[in-house]
C-alpha cells in the first residue's frame, strides 16, 4: 500500500477556511475536524492506513537569506491575523496531542525548515510507494514514475493525481527543472522575484530550448540574470540547504514497519474534541474499515 505524506500546515489552513466556525466547549475545533475528515477520505481514497505529517516551522531559514519571502501573504486585517493565531493553537493540538493520541508515529517538524523541506529529504532519503497530498506546486519537482518507488501527487483543491508523465506533458520539461523556472520566472505565491520581466512561461520556453532570442533571453544569459537564479534557487529547490542539517527520523526500522491503530485510541480523541459524526456507529464502522482498527486497548 502506499504511504501519503501530508503537508500539513497546507491541509490545516484549508480546514480552517471551510470549517472555520465549528467549535465545543467554546473552543474553536473547525481546523480539527476538517483536518481528521481529509484523513479519513485519504485513507479510503487509497487503501492505505499508512500516513507521514510534516509541518512547517514558524522560523525560517528562507526569511534569512530573503526577507521579502512570503510577506506577500500579510495583506490581512488584524481581524484575520488574530484569527489565525487562534487557529495554530489547534495545529499545535493536532501535532502534539490529537495524532499521536490516535497513534500515528510518523509527525515531524524541524526548527527553520518548511515542510515542503522535509518531505522532499523523506522522499530522497527514505524511498518508497509515496503520495504527497498538498496543494503546493513547489513540490512537484519530487514527481518520480519508478516503478518500486513512483512519487504522485494528490491535489487536495483538484482531488487529482499528478504525476511525472502528467508534468511532463503539460510542461515539456522534467519534475527536477522546476526549481529552475521558479528561480528564473518566479513564483507569486512565496513572493520569489525571480529574474523581473522574464515569468514562469519565458523560463519555461528557455528550458524547452524554444525560447526566441531577445531581450528575456539576454536576460536569463546575463552575469545579472545568473547571480538573481542562483541566489533564488535557494528558496526554490526542496530541500532547503539550511545551517542545521535535517534529521527528522532517528529509527529508519520503525519509520519503515506499518503502524498498528486501535479503535479505542481514536474515539478517545474524537470525544475530546466533539466529532460527534465520527464516534456514530456509521462514522466509527468507517474509520475502522478505513485503518484496520483493532478492537480494546493496547497494552503499554
Amino acid at each position: 500500500m502506499p504511504r501519503i505524506i501530508v503537508d500539513c500546515n497546507g491541509l490545516a489552513y484549508r480546514s480552517l477556511y471551510s470549517f472555520g466556525e465549528l467549535s465545543y466547549n467554546q473552543s474553536k475545533t473547525g481546523v480539527i475536524f476538517g483536518f481528521l475528515s481529509e484523513i479519513l477520505k485519504l485513507s479510503e481514497r487509497f487503501q492505505t492506513n499508512q500516513f507521514i505529517f510534516c509541518w512547517d516551522s514558524r522560523h525560517s531559514y528562507r526569511k534569512e537569506i530573503e526577507p521579502e519571502y512570503k510577506n506577500n501573504r500579510g495583506d490581512i486585517s488584524e481581524i484575520q491575523k488574530k484569527e489565525i493565531e487562534k487557529a495554530h493553537i489547534q495545529f499545535d493540538l493536532l501535532r502534539n496531542e490529537i495524532l499521536p493520541g490516535m497513534g500515528f508515529k510518523n509527525i515531524f517538524l524541524q526548527s527553520g525548515y518548511e515542510a515542503d523541506d522535509l518531505i522532499a529529504w523523506i522522499v530522497y532519503r527514505c524511498p518508497d510507494n509515496y503520495i504527497i497530498a498538498t496543494g503546493d506546486d513547489d513540490l512537484l519537482q519530487l514527481l518520480n514514475d519508478s516503478i518500486n518507488c513512483p512519487v504522485k501527487i494528490f491535489n487536495l483543491s483538484k482531488k487529482i493525481i499528478f504525476t511525472e508523465t502528467d508534468f511532463t506533458k503539460k510542461y515539456g520539461i522534467k519534475p527536477s527543472d522546476w526549481p529552475m523556472v521558479k528561480a528564473m520566472g518566479g513564483c507569486t505565491s512565496d513572493n520569489v522575484r525571480g529574474i523581473p520581466g522574464v515569468g514562469p512561461e519565458s523560463a519555461i520556453k528557455y528550458m524547452n530550448g524554444v525560447l526566441k532570442e531577445g531581450k528575456i533571453k539576454q536576460k536569463i544569459e546575463s552575469e545579472i540574470g545568473k547571480i538573481q537564479i542562483n541566489h533564488c534557487l535557494k528558496l526554490t529547490h526542496l530541500p532547503f540547504d539550511g545551517d542545521r542539517q535535517i534529521n527528522i527520523i532517528q529509527d529508519r526500522d520503525q519509520f519503515y514497519k506499518e503502524e498498528i491503530f486501535y479503535s479505542f485510541d481514536f474515539k478517545d480523541q474524537f470525544i475530546q474534541y466533539g466529532c460527534n459524526s465520527f464516534t456514530s456507529e456509521e462514522g466509527m464502522y468507517k474509520w475502522r474499515k478505513a485503518f484496520n482498527l483493532i478492537n480494546g486497548r493496547k497494552i503499554q
